[in-house]
């Protein structure tokens, strides 16, 4: 709290560096719900008091709707600048909430490299394993040394997300084995790599749904699965604190068809408002109030029982509520 209070003063009088030692202290859960509680003027100061990388980790961390008001407060340059920081698969995420011209304009402020490998993710059905899979991974040739791939690695290790697996690609750029970040620490600096590469390997096609790489991920205890596309070609990985995200919307999609809530046709990015989530139950309502009826006229035709045995009252809720619970 005291952290709080000296972040929401140092904001109040533009001190950066003041703002900039207190924030830094947080976890960025902390970081998130001390963003939210700042007022709108506030915000907006955030952007010459922290450098889009280091925003970029807040960022990530957020939920849409967070990413969403980011995107209404902050510069369009700024906004821009975070993205270089994200994996594909979260940059993509984020701009399926945005209006097309909006993603556009943010797409054409990015380097060409990325530019090219956002669209191509964005190309992919929804809900598709090759609409969130990551860009961002380690690459070998086969006829490398453990010593080359550990420099390599080394190197990459803060610009890339998966560094635990490096994957060993042909001339044509098919996948044929992984080595793990535990079998290049364990081998000697000369060994080649097909020497040490499994090749027994799981993966997903770019075109299986994204519930079906979440699976393998579980079945198989990987930290990361890779996805091919039809000639073998490695296009990605997709890791588990992606498919996360996609197991928690797939039960709440089938708790929602357990509960007789078809999936909106609008889009999946509008909040549903209260006239859609009416109509979804309508139908039920009204089967439940002719059940009512049906329970209360029985309960009438008894009348005259009911006036012999008091004691039969006690029944009425218990007949009523078996409507509500059919």
């Amino acid at each position: 709290m005291k952290n709080y209070e000296n972040i929401f003063q140092a904001a109040k009088n533009n001190n950066r560096q003041a703002f900039r030692s207190s924030f830094f202290k947080l976890h960025l859960k902390d970081q998130e719900e001390l963003y939210h509680a700042l007022y709108p003027k506030n915000k907006e100061k955030i952007e010459g008091f922290l450098t889009p990388a280091e925003f970029s980790d807040l960022f990530k961390w957020m939920d849409t709707e967070g990413q969403k008001e980011v995107y209404e407060v902050f510069s369009r340059d700024y906004v821009a600048g975070l993205l270089p920081y994200m994996e594909t698969d979260t940059i993509v995420k984020f701009l399926s909430i945005l209006e097309e011209e909006q993603a556009e304009e943010l797409l054409h402020l990015q380097e060409e490299d990325l530019r090219c490998q956002i669209k191509e993710v964005m190309t992919f059905n929804p809900e598709t394993a090759g609409s969130i899979m990551n860009k961002s991974f380690v690459i070998a040739t086969m006829n490398e040394t453990v010593k080359d791939v550990a420099e390599r690695l080394r190197a990459s290790a803060l610009t890339v997300e998966m560094v635990y697996y490096v994957y060993v690609l042909n001339g044509e750029g098919q996948l044929c084995g992984v080595v793990s970040l535990r079998d290049l620490m364990t081998n000697p600096d000369s060994k080649i790599l097909t020497e040490i590469m499994v090749t027994k390997l799981v993966s997903v096609a770019t075109t299986n749904d994204q519930e079906l790489a979440a699976k393998m991920l579980q079945a198989y205890d990987l930290i990361a699965i890779p996805v091919l596309d039809d000639a073998g070609k490695m296009k990605g990985i997709i890791t588990v604190d992606d498919v996360m995200d996609v197991l928690t919307e797939e039960v709440t999609e089938d708790f929602h068809e357990f509960a007789a809530i078809s999936k909106s046709d609008s889009s999946s990015n509008a909040e549903e408002s209260v006239w859609s989530v009416a109509r979804v139950r309508m139908p039920w309502i009204i089967i439940l109030v002719f059940l009512g009826m049906i329970s209360a006229s029985l309960i009438s035709s008894f009348e005259d029982t009911l006036n012999q045995v008091v004691l039969l009252a006690a029944f009425i809720p218990i007949i009523m509520d078996s409507a509500g619970n059919v």
